[in-house]
């Protein structure tokens, strides 16, 4: 995991010089981060259209109205063809069938509901991306895939509007409930 030093000179001109960032994982496209208090991912790689930029300017949007359902964004930055997105640490763990329960369901839904009430789709609902923080609330991770829709109709009236967003949390309660 030394990779860290292939981003130690972007992150120093990005200003992070002073950050003792410590590598958690390395993924396929993208590289995780973590320090004091902080959670950084690095990449290199054009990951998809929106990247990293797009998902700071989402959880930026959604932190304005809903700071609870999503990580504080603390930075992005773009050099030598490098991007990082930097957020505010959430203390807690990825959804699994051991955190999972009724009352967590509900509070995913919840938590769907504040951001497509935003006008907001999730795009890519799944496990990794629905973290259970030590409180026991729900903090959505994850907005690459995230669009803004206008004009759409409420959450629970209407949940096939919101796309994959519905489907998907139907087949993850669906999945977990059967692990």
């Amino acid at each position: 995991m030394n990779s860290i030093y292939k981003y130690q000179n972007i992150l120093k001109k990005c200003g992070c010089a002073s950050f003792s960032f410590v590598p958690i994982r390395v993924g396929h496209l993208v590289e995780f981060y973590e320090y004091d208090g902080m959670f950084l991912k690095a990449s290199s790689h054009n990951i998809n259209s929106n990247g990293f930029c797009h998902e700071y300017n989402m959880l930026k949007l959604v932190c304005e109205k809903k700071p609870d359902v999503v990580p504080e964004p603390i930075f992005y930055r773009e050099c030598d063809g490098v991007q990082i997105l930097c957020v505010r640490k959430i203390l807690g763990e990825v959804l699994s069938s051991k955190n999972y329960n009724f009352k967590i369901a509900a509070k995913i839904k919840d938590a769907l509901r504040k951001i497509f009430n935003m006008e907001i789709v999730h795009g890519d609902v799944k496990k990794d991306n629905i973290m259970i923080r030590k409180d026991g609330s729900v903090c959505m991770l994850d907005f690459e895939l995230s669009s803004v829709v206008r004009g759409m109709v409420d959450f629970e009236l209407s949940p096939d509007m919101v796309g994959n967003d519905g489907r998907n949390f139907t087949n993850l309660i669906r999945n977990i409930e059967r692990e």
